[in-house]
């Protein structure tokens, strides 16, 4: 086996494809208020665990920033929860340009204004879709019952003799 050192030395290996997802975005129109409807495709992929860590670090940061803001103007607070704000800065590190993955969909200086166009229900389908995509990508994270539910449904598919 090799190490993780030779592992990372290595040149090559398999890409991950990722997990592509619609949207639809409600963009706000400034002359009459009514949003226009933009589609796109966001490629999803895994987030390390320095990356997670970084993405609610500056989640955290924004929290405590509003909550700042508001004591000292005495303004009602426009923080979102911890944990709303740590799933859309989680999501934006996951979230790629589908027609190159080394982009991202949501660069760090618009997160203020994707906050303005996605809805609760897209941050929780994405983050189904990405549970998928890690259960699809990572067979050791699976647990016994599912893998149990995959061989049930191959046994089914498969009948004995075949193939």
């Amino acid at each position: 086996m090799p190490t993780f050192g030779n592992i990372l030395a290595r040149k090559g290996g398999t890409a991950m494809t990722g997990k592509e997802v619609t949207l639809s975005l409600a963009i706000p129109a400034p002359k009459d208020g009514k949003p226009f409807v933009e589609t796109a495709v966001v490629l999803l992929l895994p987030v390390s665990e320095a990356r997670k860590s970084a993405a609610f670090r500056a989640a955290d940061a924004y929290v405590a920033e509003c909550e700042r803001v508001a004591s000292e103007t005495g303004q009602p607070s426009t923080a979102p929860s911890i944990k709303d704000e740590r799933a859309l800065r989680f999501l934006c590190e996951s979230m790629r340009d589908a027609s190159d993955a080394r982009k991202f969909f949501v660069e760090s200086e618009r997160i203020n204004d994707f906050r303005d166009v996605v809805i609760a229900e897209q941050i929780r389908l994405l983050l189904s879709e990405y549970d998928q995509l890690i259960l699809d990508e990572y067979a050791e994270v699976r647990t016994k019952q599912e893998l149990l539910e995959m061989k049930a449904q191959a046994l089914a598919t498969f009948q004995p003799g075949q193939g």
